[in-house]
């Protein structure tokens, strides 16, 4: 039987959940409505206290365009980006995304 959470890998996986996070300038509580969880339950991901499930790091790489296996091990990292539909973000999505494409620049 396959478990549901994720173990915790060599490498620290949930400082990849608050870094990603981060660099998509949300508040854990932001991070918490988008995941349908409370912000404390995002607090215990990103400190390594509590596992997210398998839905939970879907969400995490879709959010961030990342692959499973970079979020979890940090070696893979996917090639391509899949630039988000503008048409279905807000005004203050579009910023902050506009944002961090020139931080990163």
């Amino acid at each position: 039987m396959q478990n549901n959470k994720i173990e915790k890998q060599e490498s620290y996986y949930y400082e990849r959940l608050r870094d990603l996070r981060m660099s998509l300038g949300l508040t854990q509580k932001q991070m918490a409505e988008r995941l349908g969880v409370s912000r404390t339950t995002v607090s215990n991901y990103e400190n390594g206290s509590s596992s997210p499930g398998q839905e939970v790091i879907r969400e995490y790489c879709s959010a961030g365009h990342v692959s499973y296996e970079w979020l979890i091990d940090g070696k893979k990292r996917d090639t391509h980006c899949n630039f988000p539909n503008m048409e279905n973000l807000s005004r203050t999505e579009k910023k902050e995304l506009v944002k961090n494409l020139v931080d990163a620049l």
